[in-house]
């Protein structure tokens, strides 16, 4: 005889039940009940209820940030001459600036003319306050970036500056939401600007040889985000080791190796799924190392294919070495001269030496590089996310990716070996499932979901208290609700999805009265 603990997990409700079953049939319920507890976020979208005021706590910080950045730079340029002594004085500030002319008309005028020392420092301080978002930033606003760019090489504008100065009156005075504002620019918009007008201005100035890098790290320095190391899951693999780094060189090639392993072709004559052969695989990494994103079209175009044939991949985004293409952006062919140890060696450099001047001096004693290339090379931004494994077990794996092994074995009955079998970790993982028998549930592990987190408390005061009275079951059985573990996105697209079912049903119900006669289809 087993005993069995049924469980039905909700957002806001857990329904339990214990029976008995003898020769796989139920023979008794010896109790059932169920626990219903407050929701952990708001009622129509899955969002926790401390968002709203964290949000504007964010939102303060945010403001005074820029206020001491902007404070900084006008110090910095007051003590070069570069804007009037009364601007220290907060007190009418923004008249004193309005004073010294348009902003966009002096950004474009830049780009050609010599400017007035208080004309170049207003520009200055101008970026300050709209410095573009970052690459991990953009998100939603992708598409918006992208028509900006689009406008301003197709009106043959130069700069950012340029193009907005050139807007009708009055479009970029106010650039808000609420009014229909939707221009949307990305930080190397701000950074090629700054480097045009320098490039036009720095004869007319004589001004100190770190001025520039001091302005860029005034203007786009920003804080790392400080990931807690617990908040940092651990490898599936080797257990006792955190996650790698996505921008770690090893990870960026265990990614890639992955995508041509798996990849395969239909071919129609055949009419089979093809794999590469070992010259086309070799074909792939070299041109993965040298391309940051991978589209479909180029990917046929370079094994040979047309376009009509069918990739399994196709569904896929596929991403290449962006590392590596972001280094190489600055430093060109420099990248590829040096040996695997070298470039490792100057990665390790510009991921984790945080403060940027003394990553530059690094830069320049150590790696021999130009002040200006030094100073492009502290402003690359790294993918921010992690890996699924660390990077022992990656270093593991590479050398059988490397030799064309799929991730993992798909058929037993082949007894083909996959990297990960090969690297030695089948023993390892069926290992890791064994788990220690507990007498009660300990406390769950805190996740970065709020849903998640009470319905795990919720369950453990559960199953704990069933223990306590009827003693430990020998078979849990779980039910969950879809939106237990849903986002907010995924919760949207669920609630959209449902609206759509339910308008068609209400349309199919008017077609058949109509047609029928009659409400609701019968057997009749």
């Amino acid at each position: 005889m087993k005993k069995i603990l049924g469980l039905d997990l909700g957002s806001n409700s857990i329904g339990w039940a214990l029976m008995r079953e003898t020769d796989g049939e139920v023979s008794q319920i010896i109790d059932l009940g169920s626990r219903i507890f407050n929701k952990a976020v708001e009622e129509k979208i899955p969002t926790p209820k401390n968002q709203k005021r964290r949000n504007m706590r964010l939102g303060r910080r945010i403001l005074q940030r820029r206020a001491r950045r902007k404070q900084r730079m006008v110090n910095y340029l007051i003590s070069l001459d570069l804007l009037p002594q009364a601007l220290s004085n907060n007190f009418g500030q923004e008249k004193l600036l309005n004073e010294l002319g348009d902003p966009y008309e002096l950004r474009t005028k830049g780009l050609d003319q010599q400017l007035e020392p208080h004309q170049f420092g207003r520009i200055l301080l101008h970026f300050v306050a709209r410095r573009g978002q970052t690459k991990d930033e953009e998100g939603q606003f992708k598409v918006d970036i992208a028509k900006v760019y689009q406008a301003i090489k197709v009106n043959h504008f130069r700069t950012l500056g340029e193009y907005l100065f050139n807007l009708e009156v009055g479009k970029v005075k106010r650039n808000r939401s609420h009014d229909g504002g939707h221009l949307r620019t990305d930080r190397a918009m701000y950074k090629d600007e700054l480097h045009k007008i320098w490039e036009t201005q720095q004869s007319y100035f004589d001004l100190p040889s770190e001025f520039i890098s001091e302005i860029e790290k005034i203007i786009f320095y920003q804080r790392p985000l400080k990931l807690k190391k617990d908040r940092v899951g651990k490898c599936s693999l080797e257990l006792k080791h955190y996650r790698a780094n996505t921008a770690r060189l090893e990870v960026q090639k265990f990614r890639y190796l992955q995508d041509i392993n798996n990849l395969e072709y239909f071919e129609r004559h055949s009419e089979q799924w093809l794999k590469l052969s070992d010259e086309q695989k070799n074909k792939l990494k070299v041109y993965f190392e040298h391309h940051p994103k991978i589209t479909i079209t180029a990917l046929k175009k370079e094994l040979g294919l047309d376009k009509p044939t069918k990739i399994n991949l196709e569904a896929k985004n596929l991403k290449g070495n962006i590392t590596a293409c972001e280094i190489r952006c600055v430093i060109g062919n420099t990248w590829d001269e040096y040996s695997d140890e070298a470039q490792s060696q100057l990665f390790e450099d510009l991921f984790t030496i945080k403060k940027k001047s003394s990553l530059k001096a690094r830069l320049i004693t150590h790696w021999d590089f130009d002040k200006q290339t030094a100073i492009k090379l502290c402003l690359i931004e790294f993918e921010p996310s992690h890996s699924n494994l660390s990077l022992k077990a990656i270093k593991k794996l590479l050398p059988f990716l490397e030799q064309g092994f799929v991730y993992s074995k798909k058929d037993a009955d082949t007894g083909e070996l996959g990297a990960l079998q090969a690297a030695g970790y089948q023993e390892e993982i069926v290992e890791n499932k064994k788990t220690e028998s507990l007498d009660k549930l300990p406390a769950p592990q805190e996740t970065s979901n709020p849903i998640v987190n009470k319905g795990m408390h919720e369950l453990r005061r559960v199953v704990n208290a069933v223990i306590k009275q009827y003693g430990k079951p020998d078979v849990v059985r779980i039910e969950m609700a879809r939106d237990l573990e849903m986002n907010t996105k995924r919760y949207k697209e669920n609630e959209m999805r449902q609206r759509k079912n339910q308008k068609a049903n209400e349309e199919a119900i008017e077609v058949f009265k109509q047609e029928m006669g009659k409400k609701y289809p019968s057997h009749d």
